[in-house]
């Protein structure tokens, strides 16, 4: 005969308090308990184990209503099908992950720009110059096409490291582009590829939000594995994400004005015209 348990005993069994489950019985996770001739709610094992269930799918950050399909799947399917379940849910939920990761190096690389910048005008800026007359402010006009970039001192410039490494990687890129994209050439690999080295491998590129996707010959994957890395060391405020499972696939997470750079640099048109 199944256990009958307190709600007092299955809060200390699930890791779960008092209130959660009673909500997690009114959403219909767990059935409705009997009760004893007092009143007091009686739980079975299986309720127990549901409840368990429901408190780690959570945790995984699945939705209430996920939740409640996986537990109703899991007591009405053979061992086999509910394995097969749990892995198109960890599969689903990695995906949100990688996305969010996606938007907070964004994010990321958004707050290095602006701090760059404010450090820039807060030690450049010409005395008397107001945001109004200056035009490029960094929160107001960084979506209009200029970059958004403060211009108010225009002998600034941005000169790569001198460096025995990343020669060919200073030639492709003007110093207006290394400022943009942020790169530290010196901390490029000695002898790595660039990603002039790859363009001619390029199939097809769109964005995706604030993402460039950048699609090749499957032939160019270790070459492109190798770009990949050595960008990661000298654009390090840039996601590189390389997917070589079913395509060669790389997807490049930056602020617009960098993605502007990029997609010029993987345009096997524009690399022919340089």
């Amino acid at each position: 005969m199944d256990q009958q348990l307190t709600i007092g005993k299955v809060a200390h069994q699930s890791g779960l308090s008092v209130p959660t489950i009673r909500f997690y019985e009114a959403e219909g996770i767990i059935p409705t308990p009997k009760r004893t001739e007092a009143g007091y709610r009686l739980y079975s094992s299986n309720d127990v184990r549901r409840l368990r269930l429901a408190r780690r799918a959570r945790l995984l950050g699945l939705s209430l209503p996920e939740v409640k399909a996986l537990v109703d799947r899991a007591f009405s399917s053979e061992c086999g099908a509910y394995a097969r379940e749990i892995l198109q849910r960890v599969a689903t939920q990695r995906a949100r992950i990688d996305q969010q990761i996606a938007e907070l190096q964004a994010l990321r690389s958004e707050l290095d720009a602006l701090e760059q910048d404010a450090r820039h005008i807060s030690s450049d800026g010409p005395p008397g110059l107001t945001v109004a007359e200056c035009g490029h402010c960094l929160l107001m006009d960084g979506a209009s096409g200029d970059g958004g970039y403060c211009k108010c001192n225009s002998t600034r410039q941005v000169v790569p490291p001198e460096s025995s490494t990343g020669d060919r990687r200073r030639e492709q890129l003007t110093p207006e582009a290394v400022e943009v994209l942020g790169c530290d050439l010196g901390h490029r690999p000695t002898g790595a590829p660039s990603i002039e080295d790859i363009v001619s491998s390029v199939t097809s590129l769109h964005r995706d939000g604030d993402s460039l996707v950048v699609e090749f010959d499957p032939a160019a994957s270790e070459k492109i594995r190798a770009v990949v890395e050595a960008e990661r060391q000298c654009c390090s405020t840039i996601g590189w994400q390389l997917e070589t499972d079913h395509r060669s696939q790389l997807r490049i997470t930056a602020r617009p004005p960098q993605l502007e750079t990029l997609e010029a640099m993987f345009s096997p048109a524009e690399s022919a015209g340089t």
